[in-house]
């Protein structure tokens, strides 16, 4: 049976009469009027019909279209009669306008009829030249929209349902794709931390899931406890070691893909899995670059089949950083020496896979545990003693926690330009905390005084002109906007030790 015979949903007389008066150009102004000879020329050139004009016997206009209409209908074409209507050529034609207007106009009149089919439970979905005419399932309530996939809840069984966009399931490279995606996640089925899976429908391209409560995009608007968030880093990555133990890779982890269900955090979204004990991936030249750019390696953003279980390991350390400093690429927290490794841009240099990241992780958290670590770290750099633990400790800070202790603690901030001068990260890691924290630390005037020192060290160092102009409006906000003469003091040193005229401006702006 050709594609274009099957059986179509049937119109209701309300239906066919509205879209026949707009197609006529009676309505809406959505379409050219068309008088009764064209109407019939445009019947008989697409769909072969024999009829002559009729003259003043004929039905009125609207009347005849709508007739022709159910009969396109019941002859199972009716998703050609839309297809043409609605594509961009067509209304070139009618309209003799470019083809940005033509598809502006096709867009308006595609919207326009939905809303009439609505009330038939019917809607037209697709892209120019391929329309097709589908029954909106009323035990379905629409919960989400992807590039790809659409997701429903159903309200009978309470599974989500995932559905491949119809337009997309036109190209049948999309369709093993997401057929791959069910069956990697059924293949997991033992691994507790993977959303669960249960049918797959072939003659629609959809398949249900569970239901999950939230996403952890969503979770992490809650406060939490740190036990808590390292509670969910242990979770994701142990699941993600369970994955990789069984050959597969994801490719496309964030936050939006993992969810919370009954307490337990689960992984979903394989839809760039991959099967690294199968001879084929089922790779596509259409796949790539489709993992999310926060989250995505290198080599991903590069050719997206060059992804292995590095790529998740990368992916897994920006979510580490999501989770604890709230933003994929800070990395200010107590795990950041293993985050740079894990996303390091060479593959070659992070770990190899999500269990050896998992074992560094609990090594790091055990180290960390000792109760009196904390007091050495502060007495140590209290003393303005900078070895490799200040240093690592200095970077797990928060920015309120490292503009706290600078304005707290004069010695520490000593400590803090030391620590800028090791190299180029380290000053930008300490302006980007100044710029974030130092407002909300001042209590006094006075408190100031430690981030101006720590401003003009920068400014006299090899650091690049962009780490040296934050540090000079730090200085001159200081100076000038709280009027502490301690800053006006060191911007005259500065101006006398001579400096770039254009950073020389930007500390003398009192404005």
């Amino acid at each position: 049976m050709n594609k274009e015979d099957r059986t179509m949903p049937s119109l209701s007389e309300r239906s066919l009469e509205s879209i026949a008066k707009m197609f006529v150009g009676d309505e809406g102004e959505l379409f050219r009027y068309l008088s009764g000879p064209q109407i019939v020329t445009f019947f008989n050139d697409h769909f072969d019909f024999r009829d002559i004009y009729q003259g003043g016997n004929a039905p009125t206009r609207w009347r005849y279209a709508a007739g022709k209409i159910a009969s396109v209908a019941s002859s199972g074409r009716l998703d050609r009669f839309f297809s043409i209507v609605l594509g961009f050529k067509y209304m070139i034609s009618t309209f003799g306008c470019d083809e940005i207007e033509a598809r502006e106009r096709a867009d308006k009149a595609k919207k326009r009829f939905n809303q009439v089919l609505i009330s038939d439970e019917l809607e037209i979905v697709g892209t120019d030249g391929e329309m097709k005419l589908v029954v909106i399932d009323s035990d379905l309530i629409p919960i989400g929209k992807g590039g790809f996939a659409e997701a429903f809840r159903q309200k009978s069984t309470g599974r989500v349902l995932k559905k491949l966009m119809p337009e997309v399931a036109l190209d049948v490279r999309n369709r093993h794709r997401f057929k791959r995606e069910y069956e990697i996640m059924k293949d997991l089925a033992e691994v507790p931390g993977v959303l669960r899976v249960f049918d797959f429908d072939e003659s629609n391209c959809s398949y249900t899931m569970e239901t999950g409560e939230t996403t952890l995009l969503e979770f992490m608007n809650n406060p939490l406890s740190e036990q808590v968030k390292m509670s969910i880093i242990e979770q994701i990555v142990g699941t993600m070691a369970a994955i990789h133990s069984r050959g597969y890779i994801h490719r496309d982890l964030s936050p939006t893909n993992i969810f919370l269900l009954g307490g337990q955090l689960k992984i979903a979204d394989f839809g760039l899995g991959k099967n690294l004990n199968a001879l084929s991936s089922y790779q596509t030249t259409d796949t790539n670059n489709y993992g999310q750019w926060f989250y995505c390696s290198p080599e991903q953003l590069v050719y997206l089949k060059d992804g292995d279980k590095r790529s998740d390991v990368f992916s897994l350390g920006r979510i580490i950083n999501f989770v604890l400093a709230g933003h994929p690429t800070k990395t200010n927290h107590h795990l950041r020496p293993l985050v740079e490794k894990a996303t390091a841009e060479d593959p070659s240099k992070r770990y190899q896979d999500a269990a050896e990241f998992l074992s560094a992780i609990k090594r790091r958290l055990s180290s960390i545990a000792d109760a009196d670590r904390e007091t050495k770290l502060a007495e140590k750099a209290a003393r303005e003693i900078l070895d490799g633990e200040v240093a690592e400790w200095i970077l797990e800070m928060t920015d309120e926690q490292l503009c706290s202790r600078i304005a707290s603690n004069p010695a520490f901030a000593k400590t803090v330009v030391k620590f800028t001068e090791i190299d180029n990260g380290n000053a930008a890691f300490v302006m980007n905390a100044i710029d974030q924290g130092m407002t909300q630390a001042c209590k006094t005037w006075k408190d100031h005084d430690a981030f101006a020192d720590i401003a003009k060290s920068i400014v006299l160092s090899k650091a690049p002109y962009d780490i040296k102009e934050r540090a000079c409006q730090t200085l001159s906000y200081v100076a000038w906007r709280i009027n502490r003469f301690h800053a006006q003091h060191l911007i005259k040193d500065i101006i006398t030790s001579g400096i770039d005229p254009m950073l020389e401006d930007l500390l003398n702006d009192s404005v």
